[in-house]
């Protein structure tokens, strides 16, 4: 019998895998199904009959949770039709198991009748809270990544972004407003390359790029973006994902990094170390600079190469085996090789690092060279300090030198006696050794060295003429380049010479010069410790200027010298011979010209002298010759020759210096018989020599009354001033169109109680040897201003006055400060004040004597040269000196018409003047006739006896 539709229902309540209850309209339980039951029993609810006939909403109102009662409200509102359905979430957690429920009430049936279903969902609880998890693991990673992620439509419009800021996380398609255009973002020097990136996605092609944007704070940040498309299930792209890293610390580390590299690079490229890399097969991956130059092959050729078949040989078995050692154990090696193939001694260091190693080598032979030479040297010091003998010193440099330099030949000649002897020379054939020993100095290659002082070289001796005789033997002993060096003393003398002979032709390395040096001082050190002893008593008793014998040789050669008179009853000559102004020449020139004037001196000494005198060097600019048993003729036959030989010029730097000399002459026989005897004679000779100006003068015993005559004036001189005995006597100056007095020259005169009127010829020469001529020409000075600018209260205001100013004067430092004074104390007018200097005066020191001219200039003082014409080498300075004034000397006026000889001298010199634009006074004028030729070649002014003599102040202008 088929069942009935309700039977049907029923057994499909039943069977429903969902926990089923039916309520009646006032919310009671009226059936249950088996999956009810079950879920009943599972959970152990304690309903009676599981349920049925029990109100459901007074179930859950009776319970404490909160949300059973939100429950029961929420069934009601179904049963009473105020809502279609209910559903409610709850968790029913077993002590082993976390579960999840759902609670779903659905209103059926034409009554208010309701289903209520329990659901199972701890399983989607369970996916959900999985799913959950992975998005907030997907959340945090993207907001926390460093890279910036933008995801993006089709069109390029930001739909989401992690970095950019939280107003671009709520945008979503279709937002109130539009999302913005993610290139946008950019700066528009990078849009071009990320577009061009955009585009590609939108194609399906992952592209990648990069691009520059500025900081807030205006530096460049470098970026790297990646644009990926997402697809939909069709597979075509639906939205693009772009995600931005900054990689700015990155392009600093590797432009740091590439600095780092450019500066190893420099580094290596410029030490002298050969630098070598090898990989971990041994193989060159760099080598620099000087590696190519050790190597004599270029970087291109040997990179990639294995180090045994670039290193040659017994190098590279001993560099790879270091290297290995270094590898192993993961520690530096170091060691000292000599590389035939180089012929050098090399350092060499190796560092393993991860990769490989690195080789580091550097030629050490000079250092090597030089501990060898370190050895010879201290030996042959050594042997020097003990004395022993100076051949076998000699042949220790030699060794030295062939020592380090295998194949060549040394040769050590010393010069004796004009010719150059061998002191050492090991190795030297015997038939060179017979020709070069005794060589005269100035000839052949090593003569001409010890001659010049010069170092020579014959770099190919097959094709020397000079060496023509000795090229078979010299090819045979393969000697085939030569270089000779002097041995110089510590003042440059030539000692001897110090010959190499090479094993190849050719200019010798510069190493091989650099030892050749080192050996020829180490040969001057042994010979002039050899020759010490002699060369100190030579110089404790010679002058070291000139070679000649100094005061202690001469006062112990004269002493000899009488005595050996003395015993044979014969005469000694001595010549004191003192050079006149020398002082000028230093001035002048320089004292370096002075010294070389001096030496020269030296030498036209010693060639006027005979065999068995003796030259001396006294002092500065004084000698004295001694002529043992030499009578007065043979004394003045000497002087004369002596004073002839300095009618020659010295040349000296393309100069002309022309020097004389004042010559005293003593003998024995009026003498006296006593060296300090005859040395005050001749002293006193010689002075009167040079105030006659003479030459030479022979002491005779007058000369003694002369010079006591001498003594008493400078005696009397000292006192004159402090006595009042000084004046000055005024020689007016005229103009000689019309004969009137424009100025006066102050002149000297002195009146002495004894002596009477003493004239200037006769003191000032005394004054000027004593120094007394300072103080003298400074009361001068005063008392020419004192008496100027009288003159000028008198009514005598454009009145100029000259003063004559001595050498001695004019080169005291404080001049100008005493000229200045002397202004100042008396008023007179600067511009008034005229300061003669002669020719002589400015010549001794031309360019000191500018300097102060032109400070006297700059007071307002006038300077005149006095006795123009008759000094020498003026001309040639006359631009550069600040004059005002030339004073023709008087010896050029003297007879003066247009006939006399002087005439064009005088007419010549007022056309210098008239190009320099300087007045010009001629002196003594004492003829009408000469008046008139000065008139007619155009001179205005002068002074002289035609005039008026010189005159004391109160006559210069008579009373009227």
């Amino acid at each position: 019998m088929a069942a009935t539709p309700v039977q049907l229902y029923e057994g499909a309540f039943q069977a429903a895998a969902p926990t089923l209850a039916i309520l009646d309209p006032d919310g009671t339980i009226v059936d249950v199904n088996e999956s009810w039951k079950e879920f009943a029993d599972a959970n152990q609810l304690g309903l009676p009959r599981y349920g049925v006939g029990t109100n459901y909403l007074s179930v859950c109102e009776a319970g404490a949770n909160p949300e059973a009662q939100e429950v029961a409200d929420g069934i009601r509102s179904v049963l009473n039709g105020q809502a279609p359905e209910y559903v409610h979430l709850y968790p029913c957690h077993s002590p082993t198991e976390r579960r999840w429920f759902q609670l779903r009430v659905t209103r059926f049936g034409r009554g208010p009748q309701a289903v209520v279903v329990h659901e199972d969902i701890s399983e989607v609880k369970r996916t959900e809270e999985h799913l959950r998890r992975q998005m907030d693991f997907i959340h945090a990673l993207l907001t926390h990544i460093p890279d910036d992620v933008h995801v993006l439509d089709l069109d390029g419009r930001v739909l989401w972004a992690n970095g950019p800021g939280p107003d671009l996380l709520e945008l979503s398609v279709g937002a109130a407003s539009p999302a913005p255009a993610w290139i946008e973002l950019w700066t528009a020097p990078s849009r071009a390359g990320l577009q061009d990136a955009l585009n590609r996605a939108r194609a399906g092609e992952a592209s990648h790029t990069q691009a520059i944007r500025a900081s807030p704070e205006g530096t460049l940040r470098f970026l790297d973006v990646i644009i990926t498309p997402l697809r939909d299930p069709a597979g075509r792209p639906a939205r693009l994902l772009a995600s931005t890293r900054d990689i700015t610390p990155l392009r600093e580390a590797q432009e740091a990094a590439a600095h780092e590299a450019r500066l190893t690079h420099r580094i290596l490229t410029s030490i002298e170390e050969a630098f070598f890399a090898l990989d971990e097969r041994w193989h060159l991956t760099y080598l620099n600079p000087s590696a190519e130059a050790l190597l004599r092959r270029p970087a291109r050729e040997v990179l990639g190469q294995r180090a045994h078949d670039v290193f040659s040989g017994a190098l590279s078995d001993e560099v790879l085996a270091h290297a290995r050692t270094a590898v192993r154990t993961q520690q530096h090696a170091q060691f000292e090789t000599f590389a035939r193939p180089f012929n050098a001694w090399l350092n060499v260091n190796i560092s393993p690092h991860e990769t490989g190693v690195t080789v580091v080598i550097q030629n050490v032979t000079a250092r090597k060279a030089e501990a060898v030479a370190q050895t010879y040297r201290r030996r042959i010091l050594e042997m020097t300090v003990e004395g022993r003998p100076l051949p076998d010193i000699l042949d220790q440099v030699v060794q030295a030198v062939e020592t380090q330099r295998p194949g060549h030949v040394c040769v050590l000649m010393l010069i004796n006696h004009g010719r150059l002897y061998i002191y050492a020379a090991p190795r030297l054939p015997e038939a060179l050794r017979l020709a070069l020993n005794g060589t005269p100095v100035g000839q052949g290659l090593c003569g001409q060295t010890a001659a010049s002082g010069e170092a020579m070289t014959i770099e190919d001796l097959a094709t020397d003429p000079s060496s023509l005789e000795w090229r078979p033997v010299l090819q045979a002993n393969r000697m085939l380049a030569c270089h000779c060096l002097p041995i110089q003393d510590g003042e440059q003398n030539v000692l001897g010479v110090l010959t190499v002979y090479a094993p190849t032709a050719g200019p010798l390395p510069a190493e091989t010069i650099g030892e050749l040096e080192r050996a020829r001082s180490l040969a001057a050190v042994a010979i002039e410790h050899h020759r010490l002893p002699e060369r100190l008593v030579h110089q404790a008793h010679h002058d070291p200027l000139t070679g000649l014998a100094n005061r202690q040789l001469f006062e112990e050669c004269l002493q000899q010298a009488l005595d050996a008179a003395r015993r044979m009853n014969g005469p000694v000559s001595l010549l004191f011979i003192d050079m006149n102004d020398f002082k000028g020449v230093n001035d002048s020139f320089g004292h370096q010209a002075g010294d070389q004037v001096l030496r020269e001196m030296a030498r036209r000494l010693l060639r006027c002298a005979q065999h068995g005198d003796t030259v001396c060097r006294i002092s500065g600019d004084e000698f004295t010759v001694i002529l043992p048993f030499a009578p007065e003729a043979d004394a003045v036959q000497v002087a004369t020759r002596i004073t002839e030989v300095l009618t020659h010029p010295i040349e000296i730097a393309d100069r002309s210096i022309h020097v004389t000399a004042s010559i005293g002459i003593a003998v024995t026989s009026d003498g006296g018989m006593d060296a300090e005897t005859l040395q005050r004679c001749a002293d006193l000779a010689m002075y009167h020599a040079k105030h006659h100006q003479a030459g030479f003068a022979v002491f005779h015993s007058d000369m003694n009354r002369r010079a006591y005559e001498r003594f008493q004036l400078v005696s009397f001189l000292r006192q004159a001033q402090q006595a009042g005995e000084l004046e000055l006597h005024y020689q007016p100056q005229v103009d000689l169109r019309n004969g009137v007095i424009f100025g006066v020259e102050a002149l000297l005169r002195w009146q002495h109680s004894q002596l009477g009127m003493v004239q200037p010829e006769a003191f000032i020469s005394a004054a000027e040897e004593t120094g007394l001529i300072v103080p003298i020409g400074a009361w001068t000075l005063a008392e020419a201003c004192r008496q100027g600018a009288l003159w000028r209260q008198q009514g005598h205001p454009e009145l100029r006055v000259a003063v004559n100013v001595s050498a001695l004067q004019f080169e005291q430092e404080d001049f100008v400060d005493v000229v200045a004074r002397h202004l100042d104390e008396t008023g007179f007018p600067p511009e008034h004040l005229e300061l003669e200097l002669t020719e002589r005066v400015v010549m001794r020191n031309v360019e000191s004597s500018v300097a102060r001219m032109r400070q006297l200039r700059n007071l307002g003082v006038m300077i005149s040269v006095d006795d123009f014409g008759t000094g020498y080498s003026s001309l040639n300075y006359l631009s550069r000196l600040p004059l005002n004034v030339l004073k023709i000397d008087g010896s050029f006026v003297r007879g003066l018409s247009p006939r006399s000889p002087n005439f064009p001298v005088v007419r010549a010199i007022l056309g210098l003047a008239r190009s320099f634009q300087l007045e010009v006074i001629a002196e003594g004028i004492e003829t009408a006739l000469e008046r008139q030729t000065l008139e007619e070649l155009g001179c205005c002014l002068g002074q002289g006896h035609l005039f008026a003599p010189p005159c004391r102040a109160a006559e210069v202008f008579p009373p009227i």
